[in-house]
């Protein structure tokens, strides 16, 4: 038998069984877009996108869910020890990391000191000392520290913004974070 016929059947076992759990259903959202609606017991729907959007999710008024969830991690006051002039943005989509720092550096022309651009490595240093960087979600990413404004990522699972973001940015008033 083929070994990723086997795959799916047992993902599809995981899926179900996950389902049962938080007692939740899938449905599609007849948009042919690629959405599926998740609907708890109480028949309260939920929207979840595809993969071409980072399985975005939504309320059944097609609000993003997780901005909120971001800005509600970090406190609206917070005295930083360290001061430095750190960006992260916080993302796993490089396309998204890509138009982003396109936007900045065409922002910032007459400011660029330097600007670094490959499938690996983003980062763009301004003449007034702010530094921007990508910043993947990796255990290697956790010795970073941000303490000035942050960019993140609003499809970011619950775990990374849990493990990788909060750390980095463990010195960041909410004031400082633009949830994109």
């Amino acid at each position: 038998m083929d070994k990723e016929y086997i795959k799916f059947l047992k993902f599809r076992t995981e899926l179900i069984e996950l389902l049962k759990k938080y007692k939740y259903e899938i449905s599609g959202t007849n948009l042919d877009d690629g959405s599926m609606n998740i609907e708890n017991k109480n028949g309260v729907a939920y929207i979840l996108r595809d993969t071409y959007s980072d399985y975005k999710a939504l309320d059944s008024n097609w609000n993003e869910l997780s901005t909120n969830y971001i800005l509600n991690m970090f406190p609206e006051d917070n005295t930083s020890p360290i001061e430095n002039n750190n960006i992260g943005i916080f993302t796993n989509n490089y396309d998204k990391a890509y138009a982003l720092f396109n936007n900045l550096h065409n922002k910032n022309k007459d400011n660029v000191e330097r600007f670094r651009q490959s499938k690996e490595e983003m980062n763009l240093l301004l003449k007034d000392g702010r530094y921007f960087v990508w910043i993947k979600l990796r255990d290697s990413s956790r010795g970073r520290r941000c303490s000035k404004v942050v960019y993140i990522d609003r499809n970011l699972t619950l775990n990374e913004l849990q493990y990788h973001v909060k750390p980095i940015c463990c010195y960041c008033k909410r004031e400082d974070i633009r949830v994109f």
